[in-house]
């Protein structure tokens, strides 16, 4: 009935709502990357140098925590 009201179909009423939603989530994705680029340099600027690289945790240690 609103479809009929507003002289247009149900099917361009869906899409024109769908397009809505999806730049929306591209407009909200994009304020989410652009600030953990931020935070991303934040950290970088206030980390400290190391000599050797972090050494990834293996699957045992990761286990061995979660145990104690």
């Amino acid at each position: 009935m609103l479809a009929a009201s507003e002289g247009t179909s149900v099917s361009a009423m869906v899409r024109n709502f769908l397009n809505r939603q999806s730049s929306g989530e591209d407009e909200r994705e994009d304020r989410r990357i652009a600030a953990l680029d931020e935070i991303y340099e934040l950290a970088a600027t206030r980390g400290k140098a190391r000599r050797k690289p972090l050494k990834p945790l293996t699957r045992d240690d990761i286990y061995a925590e979660r145990v104690r």
